[in-house]
C-alpha cells in the first residue's frame, strides 16, 4: 500500500513514493506513520526536513497522523510545532506525545510532566507499551525483567515509580526528570 515503505530500496525513493500519495490525496494515517518510520529510521536532518515539508503540505486530519508526524517534529527540535499539531489530542497516544512536546519547553514543563502522569495513570495496556518504551534507556535488567512478568496494571503503577524515584535520585521534579530524559534520548538518537 501507500504507506508501506519497508519494501523500498532507499529512504529517498520512499519519500518520494510518499510525498506523491500526499500530493494525489491518497494519504491515512498509516501513510503519516511510514513518514515517521523513514524520519526516524534515517535521523538524518535532511529526512526530517523533508517529512516535515511533506507534513505541512497535507496536514494530518486524524489524530493517529497528527501523532505521528508531532514525533518528527520534536525530532526536529520543534517541539511548539508538535504541541500546536496535537492541542486537541483527546486519544492516550496523542496525550502521551503532547506531553513529551511540552516537556521539551521551560515554561509548559509542568505541565507535560503533569500530562505524562496523568496519562500513564489511565493507560490501558495497549498505551503502556509506549510508556515502557521510554523508560527502557534507563531500565536497569531487574527492573525490565519484573516488568515483563507482572499484570500490566501492575506494570502501569511501577512506572510511575520509577519515574519518581528517578526524580528523586536527581534532587528534581518528575516533570525535570521527564524532560531531562527526553532531551538526552533525542541527542543520543542525533548522534
Amino acid at each position: 500500500g501507500l504507506g508501506d515503505v519497508t519494501g523500498l530500496p532507499n529512504h529517498t525513493l520512499a519519500l518520494r513514493h510518499l510525498g506523491a500519495a500526499l500530493k494525489a490525496g491518497a494519504f491515512d494515517a498509516k501513510v503519516y506513520e511510514a513518514l515517521r518510520t523513514v524520519a526516524l529510521r534515517e535521523l538524518k536532518a535532511a529526512t526530517v526536513e523533508e517529512v516535515v515539508r511533506l507534513a505541512e503540505m497535507a496536514p494530518p486530519a486524524d489524530e493517529r497522523g497528527r501523532v505521528a508526524i508531532a514525533e518528527v517534529f520534536i525530532r526536529a527540535g520543534s517541539p511548539e510545532r508538535a504541541s500546536s499539531t496535537l492541542a486537541d489530542a483527546s486519544t492516550g497516544a496523542g496525550q502521551r506525545m503532547l506531553a513529551i512536546a511540552l516537556l521539551a519547553n521551560s515554561e509548559t514543563r509542568d505541565r507535560g510532566g503533569a500530562l505524562y502522569s496523568a496519562t500513564l495513570a489511565s493507560a490501558d495496556s495497549t498505551l503502556l507499551e509506549e510508556f515502557l518504551l521510554d523508560a527502557r534507556w534507563l531500565a536497569d535488567v531487574q527492573e525490565a525483567s519484573l516488568w515483563s512478568t507482572l499484570p500490566w496494571m501492575q506494570v502501569r503503577d511501577r512506572l510511575r515509580s520509577f519515574w519518581q524515584k528517578r526524580a528523586l535520585t536527581s534532587a528534581v521534579t518528575v516533570s525535570e526528570r521527564l524532560a531531562t530524559h527526553f532531551q538526552r534520548v533525542n541527542h543520543a538518537l542525533d548522534e
